[in-house]
C-alpha cells in the first residue's frame, strides 16, 4: 500500500476506490506528463510508476487522434489484457487518474474512476 506517511490529501479518494471496489489493485493519480502525484495500492511502487508513465502517453496519443478527426478529448479509456486490466479517466486539465484491476472485475472500475476523478476535481479546487 502507499506510504500513509507520505500522505496527501489525495491519498483518502485514492485509498476509498481501491479499498471500496471488487478487483481494484491499485489507483494513481498523476499530472499530465505521467509523473506520479499520489498513488495507493497493492503493487510495487516502481511497477506502479512506470505503469502510470507509459499508459499516459497512451492517454495523450489517443486525445490528440481523437481531437484531430473532430471527437473531442476521451472520458474514459479502458484497455484489457490477460492479467489485468487499466481504465484511465482524466482529471481537470493536465491530470489523470489510473486504475489497475483484476480483468474480470473492469466494469467496476470504469464505474468507480468517475466518481473518484470527480472527488479529485473537487480536492484540486
Amino acid at each position: 500500500m502507499s506510504n500513509e506517511r507520505d500522505a496527501t490529501a489525495f491519498t483518502p479518494i485514492l485509498r476509498d476506490v481501491v479499498e471500496r471496489t471488487p478487483g481494484v489493485r491499485a489507483a494513481v493519480f498523476a499530472a499530465g506528463d505521467g509523473e506520479e502525484v499520489e498513488h495507493y495500492g497493492e503493487l510495487a511502487d516502481n511497477d506502479v510508476r512506470v505503469i502510470a508513465a507509459h499508459y499516459g502517453i497512451l492517454l495523450d496519443g489517443t486525445r490528440a487522434a481523437l481531437t484531430r478527426v473532430g471527437a473531442g478529448p476521451p472520458a474514459t479509456l479502458v484497455f484489457a489484457h490477460d492479467r489485468f486490466a487499466v481504465v484511465i479517466r482524466p482529471v481537470g486539465e493536465g491530470y489523470y487518474l489510473l486504475l489497475v484491476a483484476e480483468s474480470g472485475l473492469v466494469a467496476r472500475a470504469a464505474r468507480a474512476v468517475e466518481a473518484a476523478a470527480e472527488a479529485l476535481r473537487v480536492e484540486m479546487g
